[in-house]
């Protein structure tokens, strides 16, 4: 990490933004789901935290306006996706589904 910056090595502030907005424009959208608050989990391609994103309350005030067990799982989808993807192939946890059927 460089003195000026609090972002780890591989990570870009311009992707925490854009995934900011998007997680907060998805978040709006009506899906039929339960309307929960969600968590986003970003990491670089050594599996560094780069930044964790909700769509509630964050920071000292956040409380449970996210349950906090997604922030657990969005860190492991994460993780996951980051395993088991490869230089110039990247999967999403999505994409694992079929992949892992017997």
């Amino acid at each position: 990490m460089g003195s000026s910056s609090a972002f780890a090595a591989g990570c870009l502030p311009t992707v925490t933004s854009k995934l900011s907005d998007a997680a907060k424009f998805a978040a709006t959208q009506k899906t039929g789901g339960y309307g929960l608050n969600m968590w986003v989990t970003y990491v670089d391609e050594t599996g560094k935290v780069c930044s964790v994103i909700t769509t509630g309350t964050s920071g000292a005030n956040a409380g449970n306006s996210a349950w906090l067990g997604s922030r657990v799982i969005s860190a492991q989808k994460a993780n996951t996706a980051n395993d088991f993807s490869l230089d110039g192939y990247a999967i999403s946890t999505a994409n694992l589904y079929s992949a892992v059927q017997p």
